[in-house]
């Protein structure tokens, strides 16, 4: 069938335009939503799609469909309705995913889009931080971290993140608009850059493992240069001596280091003498201590509308009455800062379960397919649910949802074999 090239060209620039909104400032992504949604139902009628369903849209359904249980059956005139908005994205990528077009799918779009999202976002960061720098002068703080990130810095990180590594899979591909690779070098580095200016600890810490894994595969390769291989050792050996010297990173560290000594030597002492202000590291550690022992007495979940209500009660008898505190929505004050608790405690560790069961999904049929993007997006996703309970604001769910939902369609269109039949 001979497919109209302003079709094909439309739904290209419309998944771009998508991504560029994910990059910038996700809440916008209704505006690429409405019409890309448009364009495949209205070529699907006339011929141009194929809707083919799989075993990934399944589970993400099935997934949706938990919350979407859990929200009615405990329902919460305003919590329930947030909880089924904010998800349902894993029910409308899967779907737009599910529409193969029978003209040739690219990518180049879509990273086009989210590279350029994310140095908008970078930009407006940037502004940000020149008006803290005016406003309370110019100090480390002023322009970096949320003071440089129009979003949480976590989140900008995760989505700058996703960036890079499409870029750098596809750099011989010349995704973007076949720019001259100085062009290319320019983006990189620049997102990396705002990466490390956003401080995120979970954002640093994926970058080094993802860095040091790298490093080891070309030191340990035999054709790797003698002189490459002492740049290899030499380069994390300066960049480690030079965070050192930086008081900022080094509190950071010192500060997690302090706080995991004393819990571990024990955690019930260490969470009664922390009644008055917390750090970020203090606070991940009662929230986690409060939720697993809400977990052991609700294995089944509470749902996503009482998790506040249980956590208040348990902070409580932790002795952490601030923290304990309820807002008028009948939330605490902090969410369990991990997903997999997250999702434990509001709807059970069976649907836990087929979470991480998606995920190693993903990361093994990038890794059997040589495709180095879904593996590294799913490995992101799966480290920042140790720190973050990263899909419970709208940003993550749509950032995640769609890249890591786009990467495995690009996958089963342009792969000799169907989806479910991949290893």
């Amino acid at each position: 069938m001979n497919t109209p090239f302003n079709i094909s060209r439309t739904y290209h620039y419309l998944l771009g335009f998508c991504a560029l909104l994910i990059g910038a400032y996700s809440k916008w992504i209704l505006l690429g939503l409405l019409p890309l949604v448009l364009l495949i139902i209205i070529s699907w009628r006339k011929g141009h799609f194929e809707f083919r369903w799989n075993a990934i849209q399944w589970s993400w359904t099935l997934l949706y469909s938990i919350y979407l249980f859990y929200s009615i059956l405990i329902w919460n005139d305003e919590l329930s309705p947030k909880q089924i908005e904010y998800k349902l994205s894993w029910l409308i990528f899967p779907f737009i995913f599910s529409f193969v077009p029978k003209f040739k799918l690219e990518k180049k779009h879509v990273i086009n889009g989210l590279t350029i999202g994310v140095i908008i976002a970078s930009l407006m960061g940037i502004v940000k931080a020149i008006h803290a720098c005016m406003t309370i002068g110019i100090t480390l703080t002023s322009y970096t971290s949320s003071n440089i990130c129009i979003n949480h810095p976590t989140y900008f990180s995760a989505t700058a993140t996703i960036a890079l590594i499409l870029l750098i899979e596809n750099w011989n591909q010349s995704p973007l608009m076949n720019w001259p690779r100085w062009v290319k070098i320019v983006a990189v580095s620049f997102i990396t850059f705002m990466i490390l200016m956003s401080f995120s600890m979970a954002g640093f810490l994926f970058m080094a493992a993802i860095t040091g894994l790298v490093f080891i595969y070309y030191l340990l390769k035999k054709e790797t240069p003698k002189k490459i291989k002492l740049l290899i050792i030499a380069f994390p050996v300066l960049a480690t001596f030079l965070l050192s010297q930086n008081d900022f990173i080094k509190g950071e560290f010192d500060n997690t280091r302090h706080a995991l000594s004393h819990y571990i030597e024990s955690p019930t002492k260490f969470i009664a003498q922390k009644n008055e202000s917390q750090n970020g590291d203090e606070v991940r550690l009662i929230m986690w201590t409060a939720t697993l022992l809400e977990i052991k007495d609700h294995p089944f979940g509470v749902g996503p509308t009482q998790i506040g209500q249980h956590l208040s009660q348990r902070l409580n008898a932790l002795k952490q009455p601030k923290m304990a505190e309820l807002n008028n929505h009948g939330e605490v004050h902090y969410n369990p800062h991990n997903q997999y608790l997250q999702m434990a405690l509001e709807i059970g560790w069976l649907p836990l379960c087929l979470f991480l069961l998606m995920l190693v999904k993903f990361i093994s049929m990038g890794m059997n397919n040589n495709k180095k993007s879904i593996t590294a997006i799913a490995l992101l996703l799966g480290f920042h649910c140790l720190f973050e309970s990263i899909l419970q604001r709208q940003s993550g769910i749509v950032t995640f949802t769609f890249f890591i939902t786009f990467c495995v369609f690009y996958l089963s269109v342009n792969s000799k074999k169907e989806i479910d039949h991949v290893a």
